[in-house]
């Protein structure tokens, strides 16, 4: 063994652990078990695979039934690793998607509990995965081409298949709603099974998030002209069937991820577990305060109406 290595050889075994843990990856770990026998053990060490496992955002729960063979018959020392391997096993190449999401969509649930119950209650029951006995995300596949890109829509449908379609949740889109004169907007979020892909010019548009009433849709792109694929494919883009308006909201694992970000900020106000539209933050929103009256104008640009104007729907707030 080279001399510049024994003193890392020397460590107690705690503080080898603390080293272990702060490891950015589980190869690397792996590769440290094959050091000596004292890395081996540190390295097999319940603790450090729990904390992977938590970084990770893996559900211990669900993983540990998924692994009940392998913990039966493996050593209880190396329980999490265990559970990882499972974990990991599953969701080949869909690992990245699994922490991304699941992370998002744990930080979304917890804040709805707080902010909009109903909203809460209206997320459906995520996909099975492959194999499973229930509904399989492997149907989706036939929808969505397998790239990395779209691994986080699938993945997104995974821990929740869209909202449920009854009477009372229609008003409580996750993507927001507003209302002008009586109309009003508001993105659900489809399931699965209402998933469709629309030809819009060159472009085809995998349909993911629909407002009944004014027909206003989220979708993903998923086919367009070779010459802009870089710039567009993937990208989520609001619609306005009608005025045929359109805006980019980026890639959909972004616009995810974006999106819960600034609901949990505050970037939009909540009214009776409905979520605004309107920004109340950001580029198109402005704030003063004058005489003890903070006054806020927040603006969304309309895609509802006729396509030969360019209109604007503005929110006044008055707070003493």
């Amino acid at each position: 063994m080279a001399a510049s290595a024994a003193p890392a050889l020397a460590l107690p075994a705690e503080l080898t652990i603390l080293v272990f843990e702060r490891l950015a990856s589980f190869r690397d770990l792996c590769e440290c078990s094959k050091v000596c026998r004292q890395w081996r053990a540190a390295a097999d060490s319940n603790y450090i695979w729990g904390a992977m496992l938590r970084r990770r955002c893996v559900d211990v729960a669900v993983e540990s039934e998924m692994a009940g063979g392998e913990l039966a018959s493996g050593r209880p020392a190396c329980r999490n690793k265990a559970i990882f391997a499972s974990w990991h096993r599953r969701y080949r190449g869909f690992t990245d998607s699994y922490t991304r999401m699941r992370r998002a969509f744990w930080r979304l649930e917890a804040w709805a509990d707080t902010h909009s119950p109903l909203l809460r209650q209206s997320l459906a029951p995520g996909l099975g995965w492959m194999g499973d006995e229930t509904m399989p995300v492997r149907e989706l596949l036939d929808v969505v081409n397998d790239s990395p890109a779209m691994r986080d829509f699938i993945m997104a449908h995974h821990f929740h298949d869209g909202q449920r379609r009854r009477p009372r949740y229609i008003e409580c889109g996750l993507f927001g709603s507003y209302e002008c004169y009586g109309d009003v907007c508001s993105l659900s979020w489809l399931s699965s099974r209402m998933l469709q892909v629309i030809a819009l010019d060159q472009f085809r548009l995998l349909v993911f998030a629909w407002c009944m009433r004014t027909q206003n849709y989220l979708g993903v792109v998923v086919g367009c002209p070779p010459e802009i694929e870089r710039a567009f494919m993937h990208h989520v883009v609001q619609v306005q069937p009608q005025s045929r308006r359109t805006a980019d909201r980026g890639l959909f694992g972004d616009f995810i991820v974006e999106y819960i970000d600034g609901l949990i900020a505050g970037n939009y106000d909540v009214y009776d577990g409905i979520i605004s539209m309107m920004p109340n933050t950001g580029p198109h929103a402005v704030s003063t305060t004058t005489r003890g009256i903070r006054t806020t104008v927040s603006a969304m640009f309309c895609f509802d109406e006729t396509p030969h104007l360019r209109v604007y729907r503005y929110q006044v707030t008055f707070e003493l």
